[in-house]
């Protein structure tokens, strides 16, 4: 069976893990539970069936069963999904049904027990629920796939009102570890957090952080040795975002210690790199638009419609790397910095590309140290002090500079010198 359609479904009951906090009386569930269900099964397109059954409904209670079945309709896994619900206060657990076919599926990728363990708990008293989704420690190095894998205890906890008005998630993963014949994988402290608030009938994450201590990710080549890979230390992804009078406006911030990416002959190594956007009076109905069809955008155009209707201004504050080049064993180093900004005003859609122009206006900023100019140049290295001597480019030691502006349809460098386009 297609191990995309367990993914599937692994999200599916983690809906339905939601769906019992947040519809907390027992004919709520059962709704709701059913609609998820009916859209995984869409979803898995016939590749596997979630089938979700009500096997026990008395006071206070109320159990599920909850199979997971193949292309034949064998039963792969089952789930008992048991739910108590008490005078304002409910609660749920997920159990795995174990069994024979189980035992099998487990045994073809080398685990002895499903490593999942979901529950949740809702209170009409706070009005406020949360849920707690945990992927157990466990090993698959048995699988004659990998030389080794382990991973450890993945922790997801939510939590957020019974309205469905926010909803807050944080995740903490100490690290995985997987080496095998393709490459090796090895994650070290990966954390995230976010918290989305319901606006106009879809979800804007407000305040989203994640960060990974270590990444290393490597390939093997035929004869099984290193072929190439990249790794990261410290990287830190942090964005916000909000909407006022029909308008989204956020930031982002991207910051990493080193990057490193590599094949046989080449390195490229990045430290102390940073990089802050930021965006405003960005089209809502565009935004909303995009999420209500995230899994396939039905109508782009209509979206691209909106955009540029609306209008929208887009500006990198900073971006700034330290980088260190290797090629065919030559290494260069040195500092690169940019900035920029994108204007587009707002205006009729359905326009030439002769009227669309002038209501675009960009600036961009680069500074480069010129020993990775010539590095990355190579031959043509040498017609830099041609482009200095035009005015499209600055020597400022130890770096070359430059400054293009598109205004009025007209690409200037350097506040003089025009640019034929």
């Amino acid at each position: 069976m297609n191990k995309a359609a367990i993914g599937v479904s692994v999200v599916a009951i983690t809906a339905i893990t939601w769906a019992g906090a947040v519809h907390y009386t027992g004919t709520e569930v059962d709704n709701y539970s059913a609609q998820l269900i009916t859209s995984a099964n869409q979803a898995m397109q016939g590749e596997a069936l979630l089938v979700n059954t009500l096997s026990d409904s008395s006071f206070g209670k109320r159990s599920y069963l909850i199979e997971l079945q193949d292309q034949s309709k064998n039963v792969i896994a089952q789930l008992e999904h048991n739910v108590i619900i008490g005078p304002g206060l409910s609660s749920g657990e997920f159990k795995v049904v174990d069994s024979q076919e189980l035992y099998g599926f487990l045994a073809e990728i080398g685990l002895k027990k499903l490593p999942l363990n979901l529950d949740w708990k809702a209170s009409v008293w706070s009005q406020t629920w949360d849920a707690n989704f945990v992927v157990t420690e466990h090993d698959l190095s048995a699988n004659p796939n990998f030389s080794e894998y382990k991973t450890q205890e993945l922790r997801l906890v939510m939590n957020g009102d019974l309205n469905g008005n926010q909803i807050t998630g944080n995740l903490v993963w100490p690290g995985l570890t997987i080496k095998s014949d393709q490459g090796d994988v090895n994650l070290k402290a990966l954390s995230m957090s976010s918290v989305s608030s319901l606006v106009d009938g879809v979800y804007l994450n407000d305040d989203f952080s994640m960060k990974i201590e270590n990444l290393d990710i490597s390939g093997k080549n035929f004869a099984g040795e290193m072929a190439g890979g990249f790794s990261s230390k410290n990287l830190i992804l942090a964005s916000r975002g909000k909407m006022l009078d029909q308008q989204i406006s956020g930031d982002l911030q991207l910051s990493s210690e080193s990057f490193t990416a590599s094949d046989v002959f080449n390195q490229l190594e990045l430290s102390n790199t940073q990089l802050m956007l930021t965006f405003k009076d960005f089209s809502w109905q565009a935004f909303k638009l995009a999420q209500q069809n995230v899994e396939d955008i039905a109508n782009p155009d209509e979206i691209t419609k909106l955009i540029v209707e609306h209008g929208f201004e887009a500006r990198i504050d900073k971006l700034e790397s330290n980088v260190k080049a290797t090629m065919q064993g030559q290494e260069t180093q040195g500092l690169v910095s940019a900035s920029g900004k994108l204007d587009l005003a707002g205006g009729p859609a359905t326009v030439s590309d002769e009227e669309l122009i002038p209501r675009i206006a960009a600036v961009v900023e680069l500074k480069v140290d010129q020993n990775l100019v010539n590095h990355f140049a190579g031959p043509y290295a040498q017609q830099i002090p041609l482009l200095i001597g035009m005015g499209y480019l600055v020597e400022e030691a130890p770096y070359l500079k430059t400054k293009l502006e598109f205004v009025d349809g007209q690409l200037i460098a350097n506040d003089a010198a025009p640019i034929p386009l």
